[in-house]
């Protein structure tokens, strides 16, 4: 299913079933697939059982070392790894929801994930968009867990770094609160009977054919930071999860982090003869291509920071004194550069090079 999600939850916004935690790969996600400069190892750096490997091909997954902890989709930036999630059981009239991890429970089904700390930021921010304010957890001795994440993203630390982006803007956290597996299973059982039974009356009501077959995406889940960043946005300044700045005192101005910037979180609004090189880290994704390409290390990307001001810059339009090709300048410098930033580079020993005449990126 070669499709990113660009919403919270699922499809039908009810429960799913953990059907397989096998990742799926969607190659065109994945900033190995879009440059081999690609520096990106988040599946790898988190993997506990080392199932994700990375050589000069990209990356390789071994399947015979995966165990399906479903860690690596949280992981990802870019949204490239999909599987099928159980969403957490929720009470909205107690603002609160239930997850168990698949060895508290001791089977896959609704309001279990095989690793808690499979949870991705996309599914923790979910919860507070919800108006829920207590999450109830059952899990086990995580430290000493196979499926514990290798570099100690934890479910918890997710949720600490989203709660001090809501309580910045003023909005109430999401608490965790711990159970065991007993007090667990009755929440679930209360939860699934009064979930099912509303929701198949009503739906019956609806739709009477449709409810009897599962909804044809029921499921799938992807991390999406931009999501996240959109939402919280929404309520005023405060932490993002990723925050991309420019030096513009290095930057040439040359174009690669705009080109490759699948989310436009780096972005050029052109008008006539002037242009703003704007920057929106609530689009960002945390992925560093933009890093990873930038020649002149004029590129940065933080973590759940609250974003400078200002993070743009005004540009307008010169002639290149050597190719005669249009190229951006920054409005306030007080010296202008003669030549565009390919003749800079080379010399202007490159007659046959590609240049496109008005500087597009």
């Amino acid at each position: 299913m070669d499709k990113r999600c660009a919403h919270f939850g699922g499809a039908s916004g009810a429960p799913f079933f953990l059907l397989s935690m096998m990742p799926g790969i969607l190659p065109d996600h994945c900033t190995h697939e879009r440059s081999p400069l690609a520096s990106c190892l988040a599946c790898v750096e988190i993997c506990p059982r080392a199932a994700w490997s990375a050589d000069d091909n990209g990356l390789v997954l071994d399947e015979a070392a995966c165990n399906e902890c479903g860690l690596c989709m949280a992981a990802c930036p870019e949204g490239a790894l999909t599987a099928y999630f159980s969403a957490p059981l929720a009470d909205s009239s107690r603002k609160a929801a239930f997850w168990a991890c698949a060895p508290i429970a001791g089977e896959k089904g609704e309001g279990v994930l095989p690793c808690l700390h499979a949870a991705s930021d996309q599914m923790l921010a979910d919860l507070a968009r919800r108006g829920i304010r207590r999450l109830q957890l059952a899990q086990g001795e995580c430290a000493s867990c196979p499926r514990y994440p290798r570099n100690g993203l934890t479910l918890e630390v997710r949720l600490s770094q989203i709660n001090a982006a809501l309580q910045a803007r003023g909005l109430a956290p999401v608490v965790i609160e711990r159970a065991d597996a007993a007090t667990w299973r009755k929440q679930s059982d209360r939860q699934q009977e009064f979930a099912n039974r509303r929701g198949f009356l009503g739906a019956l009501l609806k739709r009477p054919g449709a409810v009897l077959q599962p909804p044809a995406n029921a499921g799938t889940s992807c991390n999406d930071a931009t999501v996240v960043g959109a939402w919280l946005q929404h309520y005023g300044a405060g932490p993002l999860p990723s925050v991309p700045t420019v030096d513009f005192s290095r930057c040439t101005l040359c174009g690669a982090c705009i080109a490759l910037c699948a989310h436009q979180a780096l972005l050029l609004r052109r008008s006539n003869e002037e242009a703003i090189f704007a920057v929106s880290p609530e689009h960002c994704t945390g992925c560093r291509l933009c890093v990873d390409v930038c020649a002149d290390d004029a590129v940065a990307v933080g973590e759940w920071l609250t974003p400078p001001s200002p993070l743009g810059a005004t540009l307008v339009k010169q002639i290149c004194g050597r190719c005669q090709n249009a190229f951006w300048q920054f409005a306030e410098r007080k010296e202008r550069e003669t030549f565009c930033p390919v003749c800079r580079k080379t010399g202007g020993k490159n007659p046959g090079r590609l240049v496109e005449k008005d500087h597009r990126y």
